[in-house]
């Protein structure tokens, strides 16, 4: 926060543990706990204006603004603050702009503890992901559509998917792919041939995308056998050892 200052309006501290509109006399919001929407004030008319917003609770803090107006070209309600995220802007007299650096940036975890075989060989499926292991600014649901990544702010994303393949018969082929808003991107596609059979290999693909305010990204797999899985494994004893997920898959915010 190096640098930030309040060049119009008021130098003032304030705590919050709900919802709160944003006053002229206002510069550093606190939320100590809960969750709630912090509104900011008209940007009309206050160029210069500097709020500083802090969530230093367990909940999300959603970002609001006034008459539609932007925060960086973000539409109101998109922007949360999770813990410990802190959010400077400024008005450039129309809207607002984030003035600090670095703001908590998009990232998530997420992985399937179920055995995904190829439905119908030469039909393309989409994987899924059951579980959450950790998302920030980033959306997914672990009931519908759940092999769909939502993101919430535009940026260059990189995504690793790393895969536990099996074949049950020798010489399968298994294509993984990703999708954008429901179409295919091109020259994303990576094969694994498992030559014998009950062969397993771990498969790690990595991609990198510009994504906008609400792509969402899948991956796609299809194979040449029903054999061909994504294969899960319980966790095992003698010695200890956790469960194997079918796949993991990791997305972060570039820049």
């Amino acid at each position: 926060m190096s640098g930030i200052f309040s060049a119009v309006g008021g130098t003032a501290y304030v705590a919050k543990t709900g919802s709160y509109t944003l006053t002229p006399a206002d510069y550093t919001v606190e939320w100590t706990s809960g969750t709630a929407t912090a509104t900011l004030p008209t940007a009309v008319g206050v160029a210069g204006q500097v709020y500083v917003l802090k969530n230093n609770g367990a909940g999300i803090i959603t970002i609001a603004t006034t008459s539609s107006q932007t925060i960086d070209a973000i539409a109101s309600g998109v922007l949360t603050l999770a813990t410990r995220d802190i959010l400077a802007v400024q008005s450039n007299g129309a809207n607002w702009i984030i003035v600090n650096v670095p703001y908590s940036t998009p990232h998530g975890s997420f992985l399937d503890t179920t055995t995904q075989a190829i439905a119908t060989p030469g039909t393309p499926q989409v994987i899924t992901l059951n579980t959450d292991t950790a998302k920030n600014k980033i959306t997914h649901s672990t009931s519908v559509d759940t092999g769909r990544i939502t993101v919430t702010e535009a940026g260059l994303y990189i995504i690793i998917a790393s895969m536990q393949t099996e074949s049950g018969a020798a010489a399968k082929t298994l294509d993984v792919w990703l999708r954008k808003n429901g179409n295919d991107v091109v020259n994303t596609n990576s094969q694994i041939k498992l030559v014998s059979a009950n062969d397993e290999k771990r498969f790690v693909i990595t991609f990198t995308i510009s994504l906008a305010v609400n792509d969402y990204i899948e991956l796609w797999m299809n194979g040449d056998s029903a054999s061909l899985q994504l294969q899960a494994v319980a966790a095992q004893v003698t010695p200890t050892r956790p469960a194997t997920p079918s796949i993991t898959l990791t997305i972060d915010r570039l820049a």
